[in-house]
């Protein structure tokens, strides 16, 4: 990416990129005090604005409002607007783009005499200082070895397809528990006439809780038959 090594020099301060991937930018801009950005738009591209440090007021063609850190708005795409730091010691602000497109830039008035001029070339940066703040664009995988979603419910193992939309990235369920006889292992195990390990402790209370109830279901038909 070009700008990822260089800070942009410009008449009201200076900024630079800090983080970028294929569908946004972020930008760190110092506006110093009493300085502005132009009034300017962008027609293809969407611009949120973050104050970090300081004061600021926003301006459009027709109004302004002020903003105070940690504060944010959003600038759609067409909108003309610039952005002048009002507290003594400039402001800090992160300028958001998406799409990224730095040349995306209409300016209409500028009181550095900029208007209609485009983005700043080359002669206009300077190398990055260690003090720069870059964002490192980290993906995370969890991908455990051989390791199973040892869940169970009532004691029924979960099936391949329940386990493959489990909450748990990377594990996966085999659908085969050792104590359940309802998985697929075991019910190949039964139909080959094998041995079939024994019911989970809850399944089996829920298989006697069931025969009481049936038991009881039973006496109580008998007495009102009775």
């Amino acid at each position: 990416m070009p700008y990822e090594k260089t800070v942009v020099s410009k008449p009201w301060g200076y900024e630079y990129l800090a983080y970028q991937n294929e569908k946004v930018a972020l930008w760190f801009l110092y506006i110093g005090h009493d300085q502005q950005t132009s009034m300017h738009c962008h027609p293809n591209k969407t611009t949120g604005l973050i104050l970090l440090d300081g004061e600021a007021e926003i301006s459009f063609l027709g109004d302004s409002f002020n903003l105070k850190p940690v504060s944010k708005t959003m600038i759609r795409k067409g909108l003309f607007h610039s952005t002048k730091a009002t507290s003594e010691n400039g402001a800090c602000v992160f300028e958001i783009e998406t799409p990224v497109d730095k040349h995306d830039l209409v300016r209409l008035e500028d009181k550095y005499g900029r208007e209609g001029n485009p983005y700043e070339d080359s002669t206009h940066e300077t190398p990055k200082q260690d003090d720069c703040l870059w964002i490192e664009d980290i993906v995370a995988h969890y991908k455990p070895e051989g390791e199973v979603l040892d869940e169970r419910l009532g004691g029924k193992g979960y099936s391949r397809k329940a386990a493959a939309s489990s909450v748990y990235p990377g594990k996966k369920g085999t659908g085969d528990w050792e104590d359940s006889d309802r998985g697929a292992g075991n019910k190949a195990a039964r139909r080959a006439g094998k041995k079939v390990e024994k019911k989970s402790p809850t399944y089996r209370a829920y298989v006697l809780n069931k025969e009481e109830v049936e038991i009881d279901e039973a006496t109580r038909y008998k007495k009102e038959k009775s």
